[in-house]
């Protein structure tokens, strides 16, 4: 099964579109594949948007309204790739989208 990086891989080596928001949703168990929440894919994912595009990440809380430590580890690798980022916890608690990009986020 491909868990997106090799989609990504394909588009930036293309020269395909522009996207102005990539959303992850995928998880094995209650994680998301390694590849799609390493460096090296944000950093591809980066390639082929624009420079007001947005990353969408849906992540698991701990608990409800508790963020992981694996988001805020993946919101500390995303600061290193994007000039904001952000968390918004869902209103029923057990997710949170992390969210990244090169434009303000209000939230």
């Amino acid at each position: 099964m491909d868990s997106g990086e090799g989609n990504t891989k394909r588009a930036v080596n293309s020269g395909a579109s522009r996207y102005d928001f990539v959303i992850f949703d995928a998880f094995e168990g209650r994680r998301p594949p390694k590849e799609i929440s390493s460096e090296g894919m944000f950093k591809l994912t980066k390639q082929i948007m624009p420079q007001d595009g947005i990353l969408a990440i849906n992540m698991l809380n701990e608990k409800p309204g508790v963020i992981s430590m694996q988001t805020h580890l993946a919101q500390a690798v995303l600061k290193n790739i994007f000039r904001n980022t952000g968390i918004i916890n869902c209103q029923m608690g057990w997710n949170c989208i992390l969210l990244a990009s090169d434009r303000e986020l209000k939230q």
